[in-house]
């Protein structure tokens, strides 16, 4: 194989091609693959850069704070107390270990994160269509072309049916580009219409092409190796965390430096340090004061919550992928606690995406269409008739003006077992086409054989309506799915439509809603007979179209017309000239497409959680009514028509009113959406289509569904895999989680250093001795912020949440409750351990030390219990729920006692043993934290709104 860089693929023919990349239209086998992937790296344009461990850990030394501590460290050094300063030294060091723990666990996790949400390619690997990640591929793939997808390798064309490419990412042309599979010989990127280039997105139609270069060697890879990534940006909610953490920070700092000059003037040292006397720091008081005041101001600032909020964050994120939901931007995982608004798409997210035909329409008759899904077990009675010609023709009609392709991996007998496996490529309404003719016996490959494709005017939500135009090969073979050749040549020579019997001749097919299909038809077929469409006759499909709309079935017609080549204008596939009329009406054929059995609870969920949840679907209002009342949307319906009739203003009024929107378009949505923002909702809306990605980029939370267009998920903020509504409530859920966990550690953490701050600042101004010096403080605050303020976040989906109001958007993350609630234990926990320290101070300094150290952790491991929950008292939470917060206790506890029993860390710790029965003084006074807790919990639940 050569060198892929060196050759012009545009100026060689299509078995050149092939042929120097050792390929066929079949694709690579595996094992060919894998070993290209070997010698081609993968399809990357940059390569992640290792975590750099080193400065990882360098960074949690460069902290303002921490670096005053360490100045405190050498402090002590200088002054003799060198054990102070060894302890010191040793929590610091510890303290940045559990800071790099937690950031490298969360950079594994963003990465792990971005390998999942990784785009797919579709290609053809051993003779079949399969999806693989965009990264896997390799030169000679043979990539699947098709509308709303993002091409991502430069490709050589090798088929096109009407392929309409938009290479603005790479060219910067604003307008989209037909290609061709013939040979060009211009050398400019822009100009090679035989390409298409990665990074370039398919706007219509649908085609082959020959990957020739991946990664670097692409024409975006050559630009990309110009450019800085820049660095992951910090997600809201941990600004406003950094933010909190500032403001404590400022205040604390503050604090500490008053503490400090409290001891000065209490000291009457104020003379001696103005005078610059350096024997001032040979006082022990002083230099404890100076350390515990640094210490002090470390232990109150959250430093370590960036890092604690990205690990909570991500954890959940990966909860939510085994959940069938991929979060593809770690700040959504905020977002997703505060919505307000559920705006769904109906097919696919609210119903299973499956479609069946259910009921045909066709010679004034309806037909009954047994078996679900792709299964083709069940028969069209009819079939059995003498009268099936004009059925036959209707079926293979769906047939011809389709893009899907569907093949039984089994062999044929399996295939006729409901449920059995297959493989799909398309949209679910062509797939359904597909099935309802093979309930026939007609097969796609056949027609195909005999009917060749040469340009279609592909569908659109705006036009509502599809056409193909075919080349009819005649033929004197009798198998049965042939008929439809001889039906074709008789009705185009009885009519006159063709003159005789040519190569020249054509079918155009058409399909789409049938309020658009008859307005283009100015015949029908009856009984085999083609007349004139009468008024009655266009009533009577209407009226047989709302029948079924109401019976939630989605409805299409189809219609013929005969005509030859010489009144088509066809260019690179794409027929230019629209054919308003001269159609021949065939039929109807009505789908259904269930509502997910789970929807209906989800939504009675979001009703509970005062979310409200809208339908937007382009289907017919009477349709998407009676899905809306199989799942419990209730309200009145309003069509895309009304909507073109009112202002952007009245948008505003209308989006309060509907909960139901049908025939909608694209940019119907996207103002929907912006009127929902305007009235301060918080939206998370689905899509899946290339019109859909301004609405996913301007939704608070753009939901792609995973059967959706590569656009759609790359404008979007989560993927749903499973492509079901209720992923949707799940991750909303565990978004209400993730947000109260973070305000549990908050309040637990902050509640906790307020006792802390309180206890060294009323000791000062009662003129008492420092009640914890510096390595006590730093003890405390690694148990606390270590073991179990982390624990917090792991605390399961708390009862009830999904029962309270959405949050607003801009709510800080601590309210005026939370912070009564922090400054009320905090308050009781300082007062309650400045009380035993003031107590036992007759006992020596050491024993008061001891038990304001042990009552204060234990206090603060009580008041675990109190955190648990804002709004529940502790007596009814489940205490025993979260095993990380039990073992975080125990654990704290023991190491506690480590330090008060053993002599060696007696030593360091200036602590002493203390007898037992101090133990149940001090559990007996913790029931107060626990009984303060519960005063205020119901204080600012009754009181403070």
């Amino acid at each position: 194989m050569q060198n892929q860089s060196n050759l012009q693929f545009h100026r060689m023919r299509t078995v050149e091609v092939l042929k120097a990349l050792k390929t066929s239209i079949n694709g690579l086998s595996d094992d060919e693959a894998n070993r290209r992937l070997r010698i081609y790296g993968r399809n990357i344009l940059f390569r992640e850069k290792p975590i750099n461990i080193p400065l990882l850990l360098l960074r949690q030394f460069l902290d303002p704070i921490v670096l005053i501590l360490v100045f405190a460290v050498f402090v002590s050094f200088l002054t003799g107390e060198v054990v102070d300063g060894v302890v010191i030294l040793i929590i610091l060091i510890l303290n940045a270990l559990l800071g790099f723990t937690q950031e490298f666990k969360a950079e594994k996790s963003i990465r792990a994160l971005k390998e999942l949400s990784s785009p797919e390619a579709s290609v053809i690997r051993n003779s079949r269509i399969t999806k693989i990640s965009a990264e896997s591929l390799v030169p000679g793939d043979i990539l699947v072309l098709d509308s709303g997808t993002r091409v991502s390798a430069d490709a050589r064309i090798i088929k096109s049916s009407a392929l309409e490419v938009d290479e603005s990412a790479l060219t910067g042309e604003s307008t989209s580009v037909f290609k061709t599979t013939k040979v060009v010989h211009k050398d400019l990127v822009s100009e090679q219409k035989n390409m298409v280039f990665a990074g370039s997105l398919i706007v219509s139609g649908h085609g082959l092409g020959v990957v020739v270069r991946t990664g670097s060697n692409t024409e975006i890879g050559k630009i990309a190796a110009n450019i800085v990534r820049s660095g992951e940006k910090l997600t809201p909610l941990q600004l406003k965390l950094r933010r909190v953490g500032n403001t404590l920070g400022f205040i604390v700092i503050l604090i500490a430096i008053i503490t400090f000059l409290g001891v000065i003037f209490r000291e009457n040292l104020i003379q001696r340090l103005l005078s610059f006397d350096i024997s001032l720091f040979e006082e022990r008081e002083l230099i404890n004061a100076f350390i515990a005041s640094i210490a002090l101001a470390v232990a109150a600032v959250p430093e370590g919550l960036p890092a604690v909020v990205t690990t909570t964050l991500a954890i959940g994120v990966r909860k939510l992928v085994k959940k069938n939901v991929l979060i593809r931007k770690l700040a959504s995982v905020e977002t997703l606690g505060s919505v307000s608004v559920i705006c769904s798409d109906k097919t696919g997210t609210i119903t299973k995406g499956e479609m069946t035909t259910k009921k045909i329409f066709v010679d004034n008759t309806l037909i009954d269409v047994k078996g679900v899904g792709y299964s083709i077990d069940q028969r069209i009675k009819e079939y059995f008739s003498k009268k099936t010609r004009n059925l036959r023709l209707l079926l293979s009609l769906g047939v011809l003006c389709n893009n899907s392709s569907i093949q039984f991996k089994d062999d044929k007998e399996d295939s006729n077992k409901e449920g059995a496996s297959v493989i799909k490529n398309g949209s679910p309404t062509e797939l359904a086409l597909l099935v309802s003719a093979l309930k026939l016996g007609i097969k796609k490959e056949d027609i195909d054989s005999l009917i060749t494709k040469i340009g279609e005017i592909p569908f659109s939500p705006e036009k509502k309506f599809m056409v193909t135009a075919h080349s009819i090969t005649y033929s004197t073979s009798t198998k049965p799915y042939e008929s439809l050749n001889t039906l074709l040549k008789n009705i185009g020579l009885r009519r006159g439509f063709f003159k005789k019997e040519s190569s020249k001749n054509v079918i155009l097919v058409i399909k789409g809603a049938p309020e658009v299909i008859v307005e283009r038809c100015d015949f029908i077929l009856v009984n085999n007979k083609i007349k004139r469409l009468s008024v009655d006759d266009k009533n009577k499909i209407l009226r047989v179209n709302e029948e079924l709309s109401s019976n939630a079935l989605r409805v299409l017609g189809f219609a013929f017309k005969l005509t030859n080549k010489g009144s088509l204008r066809i260019k690179n596939g794409l027929i230019t000239k629209n054919f308003s009329e001269g159609f021949v009406f065939v039929g109807l054929q009505g789908l259904l497409d269930p509502p997910r059995p789970d929807v209906k609870e989800a939504i009675e969920k979001c009703k509970e959680a005062g979310i409200r949840v809208m339908m937007i679907t382009g289907d017919y209002p009477i349709t998407a009514r009676a899905i809306a009342s199989q799942v419990g949307i209730s309200g009145k319906v309003i069509s895309g028509s009304e909507l073109n009739e009112i202002s952007d203003e009245d948008y505003d009024l209308i989006v309060n009113k509907y909960n139901i929107y049908a025939r909608v378009t694209p940019e119907h949505k996207f103002k929907i959406l912006r009127a929902l923002k305007r009235r301060g909702y918080s939206v998370a809306m689905t899509g899946d289509g290339v019109n859909d990605a301004p609405a996913l980029k301007e939704a608070d939370i753009g939901v792609a569904v995973n059967s959706g267009t590569d656009v759609a998920k790359e404008a979007s903020d989560m993927v749903l895999l499973d492509n079901s509504f209720s992923s949707i409530v799940t991750a909303v859920e565990e978004g209400r989680r993730i947000y109260s966990n973070i305000k549990k550690f908050l309040r637990f953490l902050l509640s906790s250093n307020l006792a802390e701050v309180l206890v060294i600042f009323l000791a000062i101004m009662l003129k008492l001795p420092l009640p914890l010096i510096a390595v006590q403080i730093l003890w405390v605050n690694l148990l606390t912020d270590g073991l179990p303020a982390l624990a917090l976040g792991f605390e399961p989906l708390e009862k009830g949440i999904m029962r309270l109001k959405p949050r607003k958007k801009d709510e800080n993350i601590l309210n005026i409750k939370e912070w009564f609630f922090i400054s009320s234990i905090g308050s009781v926990m300082g007062f309650l351990v400045l009380l035993l320290f003031i107590k036992y101070l007759n006992h020596g300094l050491n024993v008061a030390r001891s038990v304001a150290l042990t009552s204060l952790v234990i206090f603060e491991l009580v008041n675990v219990f109190n955190s648990k929950s804002e709004f529940r008292s502790v007596f009814k939470t489940e205490i025993l729920n979260n095993p990380f917060v039990i073992i975080s206790i125990i654990l704290s506890l023991m190491l506690q006692l480590t330090i008060i029993y053993i002599p060696y860390f007696n030593l360091l710790f200036k602590t002493t043993p203390l007898p037992l029965i101090l133990f149940f003084e001090i559990l007996a006074l913790s029931t107060l934290v626990l009984i303060v807790g519960e005063l205020t919990k119901f204080f600012i639940n009754k009181k403070i709104k």
